[in-house]
């Protein structure tokens, strides 16, 4: 009995220990080509974050949400894509939605990215400490924004 528990232990210790190795297997050649395309781009990421960042663009500044958003036409453009400005009711009191579009392939999975282009608040100017960004909408969500067209830019090359 004690021999059956026994290597039973061991071959459950072996299963984990092969999971564990799959788990962190080196980057494929794929991977490793995206991973240098981002690096590649870190700068150029964090100007358009600057860039984005210093356009005050707090919710009811319509003008300001419509800057970011051409701001952000020309990058997917550039990729690509095609883009459209879809305006709302005036009385919504609402800058409208920026929208890109990318035809795939016939049978190729699709892919919804989502974010936003205004911010609560508005003032705090672009500032970066080493890789540490600070401004009004870093992290909601002119970060995250930033984020989308540094992924498809990578995946992209």
């Amino acid at each position: 009995m004690i021999t059956h528990a026994r290597s039973l232990f061991v071959s459950l210790c072996a299963l984990a220990l092969l999971a564990t190795s799959a788990i962190h297997a080196a980057p494929s050649a794929v991977e490793n080509r995206i991973v240098a395309a981002v690096d590649q781009r870190t700068a150029a990421a964090f100007e358009l974050l600057a860039e984005t960042v210093n356009v005050p663009s707090a919710t009811e500044n319509l003008a300001g949400v419509r800057a970011v958003g051409e701001i952000y036409a020309r990058e997917f453009r550039a990729l690509g894509f095609d883009t459209r400005w879809v305006e709302l009711p005036a009385e919504m009191k609402r800058a409208g939605h920026f929208v890109a579009t990318h035809q795939g392939r016939r049978g190729s999975p699709r892919l919804l990215l989502i974010g936003h282009l205004d911010t609560v608040l508005s003032g705090e100017p672009y500032r970066r400490n080493g890789n540490l960004a600070h401004g009004t909408g870093i992290a909601d969500m002119k970060g995250g924004d930033v984020i989308i067209v540094a992924a498809l830019r990578a995946l992209h090359t």
